[in-house]
């Protein structure tokens, strides 16, 4: 699952540049939701919540180590990105201090050269920060979404498909309680920490899920929850 989701978004951020971002948002959401629902409907056909809770652990720490790496090398970016502006404004200021034409030349085309690779480095940040935004972003969703469709079906379908027996039919009511929480818990504190560290890294988290809370974005992800649940029901 996460090897396919970096690839995904490597190639939305460097190989597809020109997908709009509503659309990167929308592959990315739906790639991480039929893996999830297919990776919780697995975790949670375990019979002791002690390991579901155990996995659900370690799964987080490995999500959380895999944002606060993309985080750090994000910021790094943003660093570089600000010493090349740094690196024009000085040409700039050289360049207006020549009194002879001895420079000017040699000058304005390292000038010109430098503002050029500013706004590629610019594109690429900006493009950056919107993609990673919507992987992390629409991860965190999928992750409480997906837990809970998968205990949905195990209890809507566990007394009547074979496929979804767990332990010979539905879950307990506590059973279902307990695994719920051993998967929300871990999720929730490691992406509290996550989340902190993206928007001090000036990740736009706020205007992502501003954004997602409108029908323009959740009218498309809900029909796709839906065709989600049908295909693994039939």
């Amino acid at each position: 699952k996460s090897g396919g989701e970096k690839a995904l978004k490597y190639l939305l951020e460097r190989v597809l540049p020109t997908v709009p971002e509503n659309l990167a948002d929308y592959l990315l959401f739906n790639y991480e939701l039929v893996m999830s629902v297919q990776a919780r409907l697995l975790l949670l056909s375990t019979p002791n919540p002690k390991v579901v809770f155990a996995t659900s652990v370690l799964t987080a720490l490995w999500e959380v180590g895999l944002r606060l790496f993309f985080i750090f090398r994000f910021s790094k970016r943003c660093r570089q990105v600000k010493a090349q502006a740094a690196l024009v404004v000085d040409l700039e200021r050289r360049l207006g201090e020549e009194d002879s034409g001895g420079n000017d030349a040699e000058l304005a085309a390292e000038l010109k050269a430098a503002a050029a690779r500013l706004r590629r480095m610019e594109r690429l940040n900006q493009r950056e920060s919107a993609v990673l935004t919507a992987n992390t972003g629409g991860d965190m969703v999928v992750e409480y979404l997906s837990a809970n469709m998968a205990m949905a079906i195990l209890v809507g379908f566990g007394d009547s498909r074979a496929a979804f027996r767990f332990q010979g039919g539905a879950p307990s009511k506590t059973l279902v309680a307990l695994a719920l929480a051993a998967q929300h818990v871990p999720e929730l504190v490691c992406d509290a920490v996550a989340t902190m560290a993206e928007v001090r890294a000036g990740l736009p988290v706020r205007e992502y899920f501003e954004d997602q809370l409108t029908w323009r974005a959740l009218a498309p992800k809900a029909v796709f929850v839906l065709f989600t649940v049908f295909s693994v029901l039939f």
